[in-house]
C-alpha cells in the first residue's frame, strides 16, 4: 500500500479510537494530502479519537489537518465524558458560552457528572444560574438521579416549577424511579400532567403509580392521549378506572 492510499473507512476509525497516532500521521502527513478525502471521514476520525480519549490524535487532526472545528470536538468530548479533551479545547482553542451550554446539557443527559461539574465550576457556567434548571431536567429525562441530586442539594435547583417539569420529563421517558424521587422526596405535585406524559408514551407502571398512589384524576385525558398515540394497553387500563366513558 502506498503512503497516501486510504485504508477502508472502518479500519481508520478503529485505529483512531485505539490511539494509533503514527498510522493517522502516515495516512495524512499534512493538510494538503487530505485533498479529495471526504470531510466526514476526517470528522469521524476525530470523533473516534475523542471517544477513545486520545488527546494526541485529537490535537493532530485539529492543528495539522485543520478540518474539524473545536466546538464540535468539545461537544463530542462532553457526550463521551472525556474531561481532558474538553480541558484542551477550553484552554488552548477557546469555547464560547453557547457551546458550553450545549456541552453541559449533553453531559447531564448522558450522566457524566464529572463533565457537568467541570463546565459549572471551572468553565464558568455557574454565572448562568437561570439555565441551571435545564441541567436538572435533562438529567431527569434520561434517568440520572445522581446529577439531579447534585443540582438539588449543591446548586439549590429546588423550585416547584422545575421539579414538576422534571417529573413530567421522567414520566415521558419511562423513569419511574425519578418520578418517585421528584414526588416522594422533593415534593413535586403535578401528578396529572405526569400521568398524561406517561400515557402518551405507553408507560403503564407510571400511569398506575400516578393514579393509584398519587391521586391523579385526569383519566379521560390520559385515555384520549393514549388512544391518539396508539397506546391501547393504556386505553384499556383507563377504561378499568372509568368504565362510564368511551372514545
Amino acid at each position: 500500500m502506498c503512503a497516501h492510499t486510504t485504508p477502508p473507512h472502518f479500519s481508520l476509525r478503529q485505529l483512531s479510537f485505539h490511539g494509533y497516532l503514527h498510522i493517522i500521521q502516515w495516512v495524512f502527513p499534512m493538510r494538503h494530502n487530505c485533498a479529495g478525502t471526504p470531510q466526514s471521514l476526517i470528522g469521524d476520525l476525530a470523533k473516534s479519537a475523542v471517544d477513545g480519549g486520545h488527546i494526541s490524535i485529537v490535537r493532530y487532526i485539529h492543528d495539522k489537518l485543520d478540518y474539524v472545528r473545536s466546538d464540535c470536538i468539545f461537544w463530542w468530548a462532553a457526550k463521551a465524558g472525556q474531561a481532558d479533551i474538553m480541558q484542551l479545547c477550553h484552554d488552548e482553542w477557546g469555547i464560547d458560552r453557547i457551546d458550553l451550554k450545549q456541552a453541559i446539557y449533553t453531559a447531564a443527559f448522558h450522566g457524566h457528572e464529572n463533565i457537568v461539574r467541570l463546565c459549572y465550576e471551572e468553565f464558568g457556567f455557574s454565572k448562568y444560574q437561570n439555565k441551571v434548571h435545564k441541567i436538572f431536567i435533562y438529567a431527569a429525562s434520561s434517568g440520572h438521579a445522581h446529577i439531579m441530586r447534585m443540582c438539588y442539594y449543591e446548586w439549590k435547583v429546588d423550585d416547584i416549577v422545575t421539579l414538576n417539569q422534571a417529573m413530567c420529563a421522567a414520566a415521558e421517558n419511562g423513569h419511574e424511579s425519578i418520578v418517585r424521587l421528584c414526588h416522594d422526596e422533593w415534593g413535586a405535585q403535578d401528578v396529572n400532567n405526569t400521568m398524561l406524559s406517561a400515557a402518551e408514551q405507553g408507560h403503564e407502571c407510571i400511569v398506575r403509580l400516578c393514579h393509584d398512589k398519587y391521586g391523579a384524576t385526569n383519566v379521560l385525558l390520559a385515555m384520549i392521549s393514549a388512544h391518539n398515540n396508539h397506546q391501547e394497553h393504556i386505553v384499556h387500563l383507563c377504561r378499568q378506572w372509568r368504565p362510564d366513558i368511551e372514545i
